[in-house]
């Protein structure tokens, strides 16, 4: 955890220059994402991937808890199948809201923006509760306190140093320094982040440069914060939920509200995808159960890779 760290643009823009196939060994200040912006070449995207991969989101032993990578046409499979199922259900001029939740860096959620472009009132949210870093100077001298949005510990990064929380729970002397570092820094960085004490902290966000330029240039393609389970007022026609792999960790009534919550947001006739890619590499299946809302019932309308859920999981419960 103390060695191969990088730390400082200079040192990124060194890596980038001579990216190589073990962008991994590499430890990564995770505020340097913010360096990234408009058009990446292939080094670059290769650094930020890493960069992405080393990002740690709430606890992934627990609902919600992921990392921060993902890829350009990894949900190919689901925007084909629900192209099609959009041809037969809204004539090209209809309205189509999408909502792209869980969307971790929104690439994905770019891609069936991109599919969806020739339709004049389509238009796609796409939005994940972790969508920024908080960034402290802290009382050390040198020393920054990195958080998630969730206020929850991301790193230590001090001088040519980074000091991730997962290598504080590992063995007995990460456990002690960990200890002394949230002792000494942690709250107090949580404390400058409440309080939104100027000149003590910086937010970055985490939306990939691709998509804040394209929200940029197009108003039917927006970037936003949403929680899965407190979702935010809307109506859609489309609500696609992927990336969301610890939901299948849910309890039944756990699962219950999570679906009626997003349900109450789906217009009549609307689509709701549940899925997941099965496995962190490029090769994962893909699973996927796509309803579509009838009164306040959900019918399953198609099923890729076997379904994220039996069919009687929605199939004839009432969820309004």
């Amino acid at each position: 955890m103390l060695t191969r760290a990088v730390t400082s643009p200079e040192r990124l823009r060194s890596i980038v220059g001579s990216a190589g196939r073990r962008l991994g060994k590499y430890r990564y200040a995770a505020f340097l994402v913010g360096e990234f912006e408009g058009d990446l070449d292939p080094r670059q995207e290769r650094v930020l991937d890493a960069i992405y991969w080393q990002i740690s989101v709430g606890d992934r032993s627990k609902p919600g808890g992921c990392h921060k990578w993902t890829w350009r046409s990894r949900l190919r499979q689901v925007d084909d199948a629900l192209l099609g199922l959009l041809e037969t259900r809204f004539a090209a001029g209809d309205r189509l809201r999408v909502h792209d939740m869980a969307a971790s860096n929104a690439v994905t959620s770019l891609d069936l923006f991109e599919l969806l472009r020739d339709r004049p009132m389509a238009s796609v949210h796409a939005t994940d509760f972790f969508d920024r870093l908080f960034v402290v100077d802290a009382a050390l001298p040198g020393w920054k306190v990195v958080l998630n949005a969730d206020r929850s510990l991301l790193q230590f990064v001090g001088p040519g140093m980074v000091v991730r929380r997962s290598s504080l729970e590992r063995t007995p002397f990460g456990k002690a320094l960990g200890a002394g570092l949230k002792a000494l820094l942690y709250a107090k960085a949580v404390e400058a982040v409440e309080a939104q004490t100027p000149g003590a902290m910086a937010e970055i966000e985490l939306f990939h440069p691709h998509c804040v330029r394209a929200a940029a240039e197009d108003p039917r393609f927006t970037l936003g914060r949403d929680n899965l389970f407190d979702p935010a007022p809307g109506t859609y026609e489309v609500i696609r939920v992927m990336n969301a792999s610890a939901l299948g960790e849910l309890g039944p009534e756990q699962s219950s509200r999570f679906v009626k919550g997003l349900f109450a947001r789906l217009a009549e006739g609307g689509l709701f995808i549940l899925g997941l890619n099965v496995g962190d590499g490029a090769s994962g299946q893909i699973r996927a159960t796509i309803c579509e809302r009838s009164g306040g019932f959900l019918k399953v309308v198609k099923e890729l890779g076997g379904g994220i859920a039996p069919a009687e999981s929605f199939e004839g419960r009432k969820f309004a």
